[in-house]
């Protein structure tokens, strides 16, 4: 496959992806306030028809890891040479070629994405945090995407 066709591809993944999470988001604050609560999680977790936070975790970790092959790609169809590059290196040739993305976000995002894809069930306030810190992002993720659409 070439990699046009794997570009789009990928954003149709990131499109699934997201659309899943701002669902699943707006669900838990119309229930929840957020920031979301310990005690919140505990019951999520016990009403076993809820998946949300299943969803959550899933839609979660396969945005990034896509996102990140999105991005290797964008910056390919752009003409750029992105072999041995580093993942700081491949966002700050992103982010130089006019991507709106900042590396110590992505970072924190990857140590989000590994930290919910580890989660016990049973630590409710762990998760709770995790969800806590994931929420504010999706305003950056839901226009990133929109940008890498229009690409």
């Amino acid at each position: 496959m070439n990699e046009k066709l794997k570009f789009e591809k990928n954003i149709n993944e990131l499109n699934k992806h997201i659309k899943k999470l701002n669902q699943k988001f707006i669900y838990l604050k119309n229930f929840y306030e957020i920031p979301l609560k310990d005690e919140y999680i505990e019951t999520i977790v016990n009403d076993e028809e809820d998946d949300s936070l299943d969803v959550i975790a899933y839609r979660f970790s396969k945005l990034q890891d896509t996102l990140g092959r999105t991005i290797r790609l964008w910056l390919f169809l752009k003409g750029e040479n992105i072999n041995n590059l580093s993942m700081i290196d491949i966002l700050n040739l992103a982010q130089k070629l006019g991507l709106d993305i900042d590396s110590d976000a992505w970072f924190e995002l990857r140590n989000l994405r590994n930290s919910i894809s580890h989660e016990y069930e049973d630590n409710y306030e762990k998760i709770a945090d995790t969800l806590n810190k994931i929420y504010p992002y999706l305003d950056e993720l839901n226009y990133l995407i929109k940008v890498l659409n229009e690409a």
